[in-house]
């Protein structure tokens, strides 16, 4: 797809304003718009160890007392597959389900999107909706109940390891943005710490990628998303990372995780997202694995072309003087943003790359990035150059 294709897409994306809680409980807050939006039998998609929370249990408790009928679907695996769809899809459909609720993560609420798509777009399967705009219908009620900071519960966007191509593949549509999202302090401040911050970081590096796309100039208001995201996790993430229990923080980085997901909504994805995702179908690795290396890999690259933008980044976060040269400037944001990952020691790995694969690697990522309209931003020797730099690195 061209950029101006992709412009074309995103400028007809138009979604119904999302119901989001901050501040209510889980009960107090989603279960009468529930109820107002015909909520009858509820399939809840959980991680397995969600499921062990008491308050879990209290919440599905409330759920029933009210009225609902609830079946549950446990994902076991860390990594979303179609077999993990698939296996929820059945039980939608067994019980005769009209609502999905998700409790967890990106995985969670991923898994949580395509079923409910699939449930809505009965005469499709799971391979003809991958790709951009291939849903008809929208999705019936679909509540994210978000655990950590991921960005997607404001995402126009699924993502899925299929065991068929053995790759990484993405679902694009307005479609898949979920009626009713809340943040829930009972729920976020039971998830490690290692797991916050990991999903803040690979929150922010979207946020900063939205920023700088060449995309984001035409949508100014979701260009300001990206703003606030990058200020509320770069602003909150090392304080939580010291006093992990503070549920103020968490619902901040939370919200900055939100604003992220906002701010693809026009934009996509950009390179360092890509990359990670070619990364995970080749190695298996978690989702959003080396995204912060990868990141101020790509801006060192693109330096002088987004310089402007990274220096009024740097500004406006109080990096710099408001005196110092441009140049400067972005590259001081350049290596805040490694000082923060390295701070709050988020695990960034790369798994090991073979010199004969570096070639196959740099192929699928230009691939997968005309699905966004970035043709040729970054050349093929540029993106050598970052996965070779990758693959010396411990």
């Amino acid at each position: 797809m061209s950029k101006r294709s992709f412009i074309r897409y995103v400028r007809k994306v138009d979604t119904d304003p999302q119901t989001v809680f901050f501040e209510d409980s889980v009960v107090t807050g989603i279960v009468p718009e529930l109820k107002e939006r015909g909520t009858r039998r509820i399939l809840v998609i959980c991680a397995l160890n969600t499921r062990k929370f008491r308050y879990f249990e209290d919440m599905v408790d409330s759920f029933i007392e009210q009225g609902f009928r609830v079946f549950a679907y446990k994902r076991n695996d860390e990594v979303l597959s179609d077999k993990d769809i698939e296996g929820a899809l059945k039980i939608y459909k067994e019980y005769n389900c009209d609502s999905i609720v998700s409790v967890g993560g990106t995985a969670e609420i991923d898994c949580a999107k395509l079923v409910a798509a699939l449930a809505a777009n009965r005469d499709k399967n799971l391979y003809s909706i991958t790709g951009t705009d291939k849903l008809s219908s929208d999705i019936r009620v679909l509540c994210c109940i978000v655990t950590d900071n991921s960005p997607s519960g404001a995402t126009a966007s699924a993502e899925y390891y299929s065991n068929e191509t053995s790759k990484w593949e993405t679902v694009l549509s307005p479609y898949l943005v979920p009626h009713i999202v809340a943040f829930d302090p009972e729920f976020s401040s039971r998830i490690p710490i290692d797991i916050a911050v990991s999903t803040a970081m690979t929150s922010l590096c979207m946020a900063i990628e939205a920023y700088l796309s060449p995309i984001a100039q035409f949508f100014p208001e979701y260009r300001a998303n990206a703003m606030i995201a990058i200020m509320k996790i770069f602003g909150t993430l090392d304080k939580l990372y010291k006093k992990p229990s503070d549920t103020y923080l968490r619902k901040q980085v939370a919200a900055g995780g939100f604003y992220s997901g906002l701010s693809t909504r026009k934009s996509g994805y950009g390179y360092a997202h890509i990359i990670m995702h070619c990364l995970q179908s080749r190695y298996s690795v978690p989702h959003g694995t080396g995204m912060c290396r990868i990141l101020t890999l790509i801006l060192k690259a693109t330096l002088e072309r987004n310089r402007d933008d990274l220096a009024m980044l740097s500004r406006d976060s109080h990096f710099c003087t408001m005196s110092i040269d441009a140049t400067s400037a972005a590259q001081s944001f350049i290596e805040s943003i490694t000082r923060l990952y390295q701070r709050v020691e988020c695990a960034d790995v790369i798994p090991p790359i073979k010199e004969s694969e570096i070639d196959g690697i740099v192929a699928d990522v230009e691939k997968e990035a005309l699905v966004f309209g970035l043709r040729k931003t970054l050349d093929s020797d540029t993106l050598r150059s970052i996965i070779n730099i990758l693959s010396c690195q411990p």
